[in-house]
């Protein structure tokens, strides 16, 4: 397994519409091969956002994730990036999953 963890910066003024973008964003992803998503908020910084977004493979996300720039014609990802531009932090190849499922 492969993991992305996305840094996202949201205004607070954007952070509703940005809720409301981020599961669909999701579904587009889980639909191109993306195993689902984590999303996280910094503590420290309320306009940090944090998501670990699990894929098979690099393969898999490099072919299937809405966030490529050649996905960007996508309407749905124009719109979340007019809020947020996703920054790769990390990409992470699983080594042992230990989380409860």
């Amino acid at each position: 397994m492969f993991c992305v963890l996305y840094e996202l910066h949201v205004n607070p003024e954007n952070e509703k519409e940005f809720q409301e973008l981020y599961p669909q964003v999701v579904e587009a992803a889980k639909n191109r091969g993306g195993l689902g998503s984590r999303l996280h908020r910094s503590v420290n910084n309320k306009e940090l956002w944090y998501n670990y977004a699990p894929w098979p493979n690099r393969e898999a996300w490099i072919k299937g994730s809405p966030h490529t720039p050649k996905k960007t014609d996508n309407d749905l990802v124009r719109r979340f990036r007019a809020i947020t531009t996703p920054r790769v932090v990390y990409e992470l190849e699983v080594i042992r999953d230990l989380l409860v499922s």
